[in-house]
């Protein structure tokens, strides 16, 4: 008791501290990396994650932007269209970090030549756009078709594709860069014309990911919110048993967002869930730190005043605050088993879901109790009915089991 009273002898210094320490590790969130790419996933120690990036090294990217440009009439042979394409690959060739473009316009074709066999492009220089240079390519693709169908053309021949050679080495971020690069591209040259494109790869799978991860979190963690405020208003039905514990959460969720922010983790599919597990996990620990501060309060008799409020106060965190440090615990250890996972996302999910648990453990032992000692005298000891009901029957738990160690 001594040390609670020498340890919340200034509550507000605690409250201001809690609050800065809020605002600060809330500020680098807004520049929190985002990796959604499906290597993230890959095991990086394993032997064979180890033999792609050495392919890579040896052979080249295997990192590539796919793009279909699809005619709306029944030929995708036309002058009109191999103009398109033509100046899509040129244009997408010179968006950096591009490496290469395999495209109806660029890309070898092999022929016989005086008894030999020699290398062009299937769209060579002479190409003017006239019925016979049409009629040439066609021959062309049809005599080569093991090798241009399903590739540059599609079997029914309304579309054609588009391979696009990214730089394995560039970040998430310029990644991103060239996808919507080739996006402006593609919606410039095909714009006006009868034909419609499409994307697809790895790099449109990771955009498609982070789009919907941040659609989920602006959508779930006001919902989990609200779901949170409505069961704690409608078990306690008072301001400090509704509020106290989702706040304490929320700002355990701002400190652990924000330590990943300035530790540069990347947050992924996976450690979006941080935040609404932390909402939905933490808040528990205050509601049990409430639950015995009003027992607390109704156990003072006569005349409530400020020295026997604040006895209240440490009387009942002295009773609770070893049942809810084991439950911290017991969840701290239970998240942090999963570092176990060769996937490296769960490693950060794991460490710092288990480092917000214990943020919120912490708030509700310290932020809560300095946030009651604040609490005008005149607001003390107003509650509901149906919280005199829970205050009631958790004191003759209490009471029961103190019973029993005394007859032993």
């Amino acid at each position: 008791m001594k040390f609670l009273k020498a340890f919340f002898k200034h509550p507000w210094i605690i409250i201001t501290v809690c609050v800065v320490l809020t605002a600060v590790l809330g500020f680098p969130i807004k520049d929190m990396h985002l990796d959604n790419s499906l290597r993230t996933f890959l095991p990086h120690k394993n032997a064979s994650y180890q033999r792609l990036i050495a392919t890579e090294k040896q052979y080249g990217s295997m990192v590539v932007i796919g793009a279909s440009i699809e005619s709306k009439s029944d030929d995708f042979i036309t002058p009109e269209n191999i103009s398109i394409v033509k100046n899509v690959t040129n244009r997408v060739l010179e968006v950096p970090f591009v490496q290469g473009v395999d495209s109806l316009t660029h890309i070898d074709y092999v022929y016989g030549q005086e008894g030999g066999l020699s290398a062009g492009q299937l769209i060579d220089d002479t190409y003017t756009g006239s019925d016979e240079d049409i009629a040439k390519i066609k021959n062309r693709l049809a005599d080569w078709s093991d090798m241009y169908h399903r590739v540059i053309i599609s079997d029914d021949g309304h579309s054609t594709q588009l391979q696009i050679t990214i730089d394995p080495s560039t970040s998430e971020v310029e990644k991103q860069q060239v996808v919507n690069s080739v996006r402006k591209i593609l919606s410039e040259e095909t714009k006006d014309h009868k034909v419609s494109f499409r994307m697809y790869g790895d790099p449109i799978l990771a955009e498609s990911a982070r789009s919907y991860m941040l659609s989920d979190l602006s959508r779930l963690i006001p919902l989990v919110i609200v779901i949170v405020l409505l069961t704690l208003f409608f078990s306690f039905k008072t301001f400090d048993g509704t509020v106290l514990p989702l706040l304490t959460v929320v700002m355990s969720t701002v400190w652990t967002c924000g330590l990943m922010a300035l530790f540069n983790v990347t947050f992924t599919i996976v450690t979006s869930v941080i935040p609404v597990a932390l909402i939905a996990v933490g808040s528990a620990y205050g509601i049990h730190v409430l639950t015995h501060y009003y027992i607390a309060v109704d156990a003072i008799e006569g005349e409530i005043t400020k020295e026997k409020y604040r006895d209240a106060v440490f009387s009942g965190l002295k009773e609770v605050w070893m049942a809810v440090l084991l439950a911290g615990v017991t969840t701290i250890v239970g998240f942090v088993s999963l570092v176990t996972s060769p996937i490296a996302p769960l490693h950060s999910f794991a460490i710092f879901t288990a480092i917000g648990v214990a943020f919120a453990l912490l708030l509700a032992v310290t932020f809560i109790p300095a946030l009651l000692l604040c609490k005008p005298l005149k607001n003390v000891g107003r509650k509901s009915r149906h919280m005199e009901k829970i205050t009631d029957k958790v004191r003759q738990r209490i009471d029961r089991a103190q019973q029993k160690r005394g007859g032993k």
